[in-house]
């Protein structure tokens, strides 16, 4: 989830601090709150293949790879502090990971 990467996309109102967390049902299966606070030369790595929006080291974009079985998921996506503001949710296929 980029949110603050945006402002130098142009965008005025971008979310400073994004927090993702992945349901299946109500079960959480996954949150991320900064990209880089784990595993960030893997997620570096696989959104460069993917062609992703590519991440500044540091920022409070939140991100996360995982692998999931068939079904239905619900992503909700909040500011980390209750703040407001624009987010870019973007989803990929990671082949061979």
């Amino acid at each position: 989830m980029v949110g603050p990467g945006l402002s130098d996309q142009g965008i005025s109102n971008p979310l400073a601090d994004p927090f993702l967390t992945l349901f299946s049902g109500s079960e959480v299966v996954a949150e991320n709150d900064n990209w880089d606070d784990e595993f960030a030369s893997e997620k570096l790595s696989a959104f460069v293949d993917a062609g992703a929006f590519p991440l500044v080291a540091g920022s409070k974009d939140a991100a996360m790879i995982i692998t999931l079985s068939q079904g239905l998921y619900t992503v909700v996506l909040d500011g980390a502090s209750g703040e407001t503001g624009i987010g870019l949710f973007e989803i990929y296929v990671l082949e061979n990971r």
